[in-house]
This record gives structure tokens, C-alpha cells and sequence, in this order.
């Protein structure tokens, strides 16, 4: 047959061209002709992937031809704050020569303007001290009268007068008798508002009778009458006979008259039981140069005025209570 043989030969003479890619089968019924997957499918022969080039060799060159790496620009800014920090930051041996540097210049600063400072308060302390030691050898020697001694403001001393020197046996009701009938006789206009007699010693628990004194006084209402009553006995001499003998009338004794007189007492005690007075006479002087005596020879004197008084040489170490 002409048209078999024709294609036989045909054949067999040069080489069958491939045939056309197929679709894949089912694709067109879903309307995917356009798709990527049609794409997909047509790559499916080797022969429609694209030839890889091929890259050329590289040239043998010397590492000292090379260009410089490039440095990221993170581990640049590394590289840049280490330095920063070497040759900056301080180590720990250069912050304790700092200290040591700090607290030598601190201490030189204060020393320096404490030195005038220091020289005023040792001299203060100096005076202070020797102040202090004046003032107890002060307080050794003497003990002052407290203000409101002597003062006439609340002092009762100045409103009485004391009737004195009353003779021993008389009892006590019969020496406010004799003074009640005295006054009532020369002060028949003056209100007494106390008569009572002075006794001394110390109160007991039993409850006994203290020692009477040779003093008996008259209160009154105030220091003016207190002294208009001395003015009349002054002026007309009148006498108060209290146990068959005449008595002393004078003014009444003040807190610092008290005080003072109680000083020579203590005095006194103090120096009986001093060991260098053993076997001496201590004796008290309340009239004239008051003070102390041990001997004849005063050992506490006590000046006018209101001070109760001091200790004399030998005796410069006692005081008062």
C-alpha cells in the first residue's frame, strides 16, 4: 500500500518529532485552563525546564589582594563602646586609691577649719572647769541665806514680839497668864491674835513633852501694829513680870534670824564631832561677833547680814547641812 510503505520509510529515515504535551486529564472539565495549575502542568516534561547556567571559577588571588571584611554595623558599635569603656571606666583599684584620696582631703578640710573651733572649746572647757571649782569651794565655805529670808513679805517674824529670858519653873500656862494680863492691861484696843510659848527639841512617838524655852510670843494681826506695840513699850518703859521677875520685850525673830541662828547650832554639832576638837570646848556666840569658838579661838564666823556664816582654818573642809 502506498500511503504504509510512504510512512514506514518515513520513519525510519529521520526521527519522530515528540508530541504535543497533554492536559491532564479531568483539568478542562473544571475550568482551569488558565490557572497556575495549568502552568504546573505543562512543566511537567524535562524538556520545557530551562538549562541552569553555569558559574565561572574564581581566579586565584592573594589574601593580601582581598578587600578589608566588612564589619557589620552591630558588632562596629561593640567594638566602639568596649574602647569607650577601656580607656573611660575606672577599675577598682582606681576607685579605692579615689576614696583614700577623698577621705585624706575631707579629714585635712575639717581639721583645719575645726582648729579654731577646737582651741575656743578647750579654752570654754578650761574656764568651766575652773568656774565649777570655785563655786564648791564657795559651797564649802558658806551657804547663802535663801532670798525670801529677811524679806517682810510673808515673813511672820515681823508681826510678833518675844518676851525673853522667863525664868525656868514657871509653867507654861502660868507665862501666857502673866502676858495675857499684860496686855490687856497697856494694850486694852489691841487685838492679839496668838499667844504661845517656844519649845525646842525633837517630837518623839511617845508623844512626850518637849523641853520648854525661855521664850514666849505675842502674834498679831500685822507688822504695823507689831511695831506701834514696841514703840509704846519703848517709849513708856513698860515692864511685863512673868513668874515674879521682869522679862525682855523685843520684836520678834525673822526667817533669816532663825536661819542664822540655827547655823551656829549646826555649826557647832558639826565641830563637837569632829575628831580635832575632841577634848575642846565648842562653844556657840549669838551676841557680838557670832560664830563658833573651840578653845577661845573662832573655827566658824558668821558676819552681818543675812549670811548664815563659814568655816575657818583649820576647819575649811566642814559645811553645813
Amino acid at each position: 500500500m502506498p500511503i504504509s510503505s510512504h510512512a514506514s520509510a518515513s520513519t525510519s529515515s529521520s526521527a519522530v518529532p515528540a508530541a504535543p504535551a497533554q492536559p491532564l486529564p479531568g483539568l478542562a472539565q473544571f475550568g482551569l485552563r488558565g490557572s497556575p495549575f495549568r502552568k504546573l502542568a505543562r512543566k511537567r516534561d524535562a524538556s520545557e525546564i530551562p538549562d541552569v547556567p553555569v558559574l565561572p571559577a574564581f581566579a586565584d588571588v592573594s589574601a593580601d589582594a582581598l578587600p578589608p571584611p566588612v564589619v557589620p554595623p552591630a558588632e562596629a558599635k561593640l567594638d566602639m563602646m568596649f574602647e569607650f569603656m577601656r580607656e573611660n571606666m575606672a577599675t577598682k583599684s582606681d576607685l579605692v586609691n579615689l576614696q583614700n584620696t577623698i577621705e585624706l582631703r575631707t579629714k585635712a578640710y575639717v581639721d583645719s577649719a575645726m582648729r579654731a573651733v577646737t582651741h575656743e572649746f578647750s579654752y570654754t572647757t578650761q574656764a568651766v572647769v575652773e568656774l565649777t571649782q570655785r563655786v564648791e569651794r564657795l559651797e564649802k565655805r558658806s551657804a547663802s541665806v535663801p532670798p525670801k529670808l529677811g524679806s517682810r513679805n510673808g515673813d511672820i517674824g515681823f508681826k510678833q514680839i518675844a518676851f525673853r529670858k522667863i525664868q525656868t519653873g514657871v509653867s507654861a500656862e502660868q507665862r501666857l497668864k502673866d502676858i495675857e494680863s499684860f496686855m490687856a492691861t497697856n494694850f486694852t484696843n489691841v487685838r492679839v491674835r496668838d499667844c504661845f510659848n517656844i519649845y525646842r527639841g525633837a517630837f518623839t512617838k511617845d508623844k512626850s513633852e518637849r523641853e520648854l524655852t525661855g521664850v514666849a510670843i505675842v502674834e498679831f494681826s500685822t507688822s504695823d501694829v507689831q511695831r506701834s506695840v514696841l514703840r509704846k513699850i519703848e517709849s513708856d518703859k513698860l515692864k511685863c513680870n512673868i513668874g515674879g521677875q521682869n522679862v525682855d520685850i523685843k520684836g520678834g525673830k525673822s526667817d533669816s534670824a532663825i536661819a542664822r541662828d540655827n547655823a551656829l547650832r549646826q555649826a557647832t554639832d558639826a565641830l563637837k564631832k569632829d575628831p580635832r576638837c575632841a577634848g575642846k570646848t565648842v562653844k556657840p556666840e549669838f551676841t557680838g561677833n557670832r560664830g563658833v569658838v573651840v578653845n577661845g579661838d573662832y573655827a566658824f564666823d558668821q558676819p552681818k547680814g543675812k549670811s548664815l556664816g563659814d568655816f575657818l582654818e583649820p576647819f575649811t573642809d566642814l559645811q553645813l547641812p
